[in-house]
């Protein structure tokens, strides 16, 4: 989750936008996948104006297990998004975050924008022709939610393409590029809000009637694992 962030971060500031960043790493070295102390995040603040301040309350959370939503849902602004990895919501992973239901079903969620999308299940079949073990392609559902977050911000996605390609090059992997052109341009239907955040210079030249669906304001982006 740390490389996602960092690749969003890295086009953040390519398209002009000012940006502070906030790694959160776990709290226990070797902590349990799935428990409280094991939760890594990644929290964004970018704007079309200075920013003052590395972390604030998150407008967006991608939340990929019940921990990550346990953890940082109090910090969340009301009427947030939250983007939930449903495959990850078994009985196993709500009993390490200490859930005694599941927050998806039970209404405790009913303040936020929630977006339940099966982020395991879509790239596991984004990727079922290609020649990778299944422990490989379970790890690229972290890209995928990047991809997400791309549209869904209007980012552009060439600068992490062009990333991938010089990782993997020494790999001989045509597929790898196979890859790209799945996780990073599949499109998840539910979500049907975007925002359209100008760069610094931009957004000074121009007024908010002239560029209708334009935010010259700020955003707090918290992707966490």
């Amino acid at each position: 989750m740390q490389l996602a962030g960092s690749q969003f971060t890295d086009t953040t500031a390519f398209v002009g936008n000012d940006l502070s960043t906030l790694p959160d790493f776990p709290a226990e070295i070797r902590a349990p996948a799935g428990s409280l102390s094991g939760v890594s995040g990644f929290q964004l603040h970018f704007s079309s104006s200075d920013i003052q301040t590395p972390g604030d309350s998150p407008d967006v959370l991608v939340a990929m297990n019940p921990a990550a939503l346990k953890v940082n849902l109090k910090d969340l602004k009301k009427n947030a998004t939250l983007i939930i990895n449903t495959n990850s919501f078994d009985a196993k992973n709500l009993r390490l975050a200490q859930f005694d239901t599941n927050p998806i079903d039970d209404g405790s969620l009913s303040n936020f924008n929630v977006i339940p999308v099966p982020l395991t299940q879509v790239t596991m079949a984004a990727l079922e022709d290609l020649p990778l073990s299944l422990k490989e392609k379970e790890k690229c559902k972290n890209i995928f939610a990047l991809g997400l977050m791309y549209w869904m911000f209007n980012r552009p996605i060439e600068i992490t393409l062009k990333w991938l390609e010089q990782k993997f090059k020494k790999e001989n992997r045509t597929y790898w590029k196979q890859i790209n052109a799945y996780y990073l341009r599949d499109i998840i239907t539910a979500i049907q809000r975007r925002y359209l955040q100008p760069g610094m210079m931009l957004s000074r030249l121009c007024s908010r009637k002239e560029f209708i669906g334009i935010f010259p304001g700020t955003r707090q982006l918290l992707l966490d694992l």
